[in-house]
């Protein structure tokens, strides 16, 4: 690959947001590692999309709930791509693994919103800026809405956990300042 050539890791990229942030790097000739946590055939479709706007990439199976796996899926794209510039947190679980009102989430719902948060994200983030020469992008995707107001009872576990993955972005962004990658939260929509 041209050494000038961007390279992506896009965490939840087989599909929504993920997917559109994927095709959307594509079309500025960034190759793209899609990650997915189980549906293969959702994040071959993101490829495949990836090709057709002229970038190229490769998919990436990984439970981020699970730091090995994190490391795992790092070093696939070390051995894939060398080096990194762009790293998007946007993985979550399904509603189902953690959507419940603060007086009924369970204790394991509470740590699924975390550890595929803020969590994840420091694992990612540690992983992913070994291999980033300077001037890489970290970009973390939380929903503010959900969890400054309180509004959305069963958001609580989600909420929380994005509200711990704005405050770890805020501390990432000055450690990783000096060797020129910024790192940023991104609420859409």
């Amino acid at each position: 690959m041209a050494a000038n050539q961007k390279h992506a890791l896009v965490t939840g990229a087989s599909r929504g947001i993920g997917r559109g942030i994927a095709l959307k790097l594509a079309e500025s000739g960034v190759n793209v590692a899609v990650h997915y946590y189980q549906n293969e055939s959702a994040a071959k479709e993101t490829l495949e999309g990836i090709r057709k706007r002229g970038a190229d990439g490769f998919v990436v199976q990984a439970d981020v709930c699970r730091p090995q796996e994190i490391m795992r899926m790092v070093h696939a794209v070390k051995e894939r791509f060398g080096k990194l510039d762009i790293f998007v947190s946007n993985a979550r679980p399904e509603a189902s693994e953690f959507f419940q009102p603060p007086m009924a989430i369970t204790l394991e719902q509470w740590d699924t919103a975390f550890d595929s948060q803020a969590k994840a994200f420091l694992v990612g983030v540690r992983e992913v800026s070994a291999l980033m020469p300077g001037a890489g992008r970290i970009i973390a995707i939380t929903y503010a809405q959900g969890s400054r107001t309180g509004s959305l009872l069963p958001w609580v576990g989600m909420g929380s956990a994005k509200a711990a993955l704005e405050c770890l972005v805020r501390y990432l962004a000055v450690t990783l300042a000096r060797r020129g990658i910024t790192v940023n939260a991104i609420s859409p929509g």
